[in-house]
């Protein structure tokens, strides 16, 4: 068996499946905590830039206390060519816990459970910016929340100031995030899946050749490129026990076909 992981744009009415009753697996946009109290390094060790979130994927555990558990990946947001690697981030709860009922929700396909899960766990306020936690609200509107000055004086320049409003929340995406994406995987058999040569028999559209991407990401210097960003290489790191500093040769298969995915999509 093998399984394939695909990055599908979610239209707007869909965009419920964000929601933290239903622990999504998803690239770009803010994360989503599975525990939104948790204390995370909102900057990079080294440079102490902000760091930028990529993706988060659920992970249920086999123990007890890993009934839960959701994997995150941060980048350096750095301009000036940081060297640090991807940041790690791993989180866990036992079924019972202070966050989420012990039952699943009963649709996944029900915009009202979110809504009924709001009403019933604390919703936690998050930066509007980076989508860390925040607690500092803008004196102005109160509406809107940050996790640091840093971020709001970036937010009033990129757009605050215009639409700060005590009667409205500014619900305008923050362009320091990724484009979002719903992560999904599926498994295939082998012999189910098509060669290239099949596939171009089938419809005749011209597709990607695989190994060709592989070896235009194996030409560059840096894991992750987008047109605001500066080279991020990767260094090998040692685990640690809640923050892993992955072994990068293990991280470089995730980010390597995300880099490709992403630079096309741009």
């Amino acid at each position: 068996m093998v399984t394939l992981g695909f990055a599908e744009l979610l239209c707007e009415s869909e965009r419920y499946r964000f929601s933290r009753c239903f622990f999504p697996s998803k690239v770009g946009g803010a994360p989503v905590w599975l525990i939104p109290t948790a204390k995370v390094p909102r900057v990079c060790k080294s440079c102490k830039a902000s760091m930028r979130f990529l993706l988060q994927m659920y992970s249920p555990g086999d123990s007890i206390d890993s009934f839960h558990r959701t994997v995150y990946i941060f980048l350096c947001s750095s301009k000036n060519g940081c060297t640090e690697p991807p940041l790690v981030v791993r989180q866990q709860l036992s079924v019972t816990n202070a966050f989420y009922p012990e039952d699943p929700p009963s649709s996944y396909e029900d915009p009202n459970e979110a809504i009924e899960f709001e009403k019933n766990f604390q919703r936690q306020t998050m930066c509007a910016v980076c989508g860390y936690p925040g607690k500092n609200r803008c004196a102005k509107c109160r509406n809107t929340f940050y996790c640091s000055k840093e971020c709001q004086l970036a937010h009033w320049k990129n757009g605050h100031k215009k639409i700060c409003n005590a009667q409205k929340p500014d619900t305008a995406p923050s362009n320091f995030l990724f484009d979002e994406y719903d992560l999904v995987s599926e498994e295939f058999d082998d012999k189910d899946i098509q060669t290239h040569k099949e596939f171009e028999e089938d419809d005749g559209d011209e597709i990607i050749d695989f190994d060709a991407a592989q070896a235009e990401a194996d030409g560059i210097k840096q894991t992750f490129q987008n047109d605001d960003e500066p080279e991020l290489r990767d260094e090998h790191k040692d685990d640690a026990e809640e923050l892993v500093q992955v072994n990068i040769s293990t991280l470089i298969g995730i980010l390597k076909p995300l880099s490709v995915f992403l630079r096309l999509s741009h």
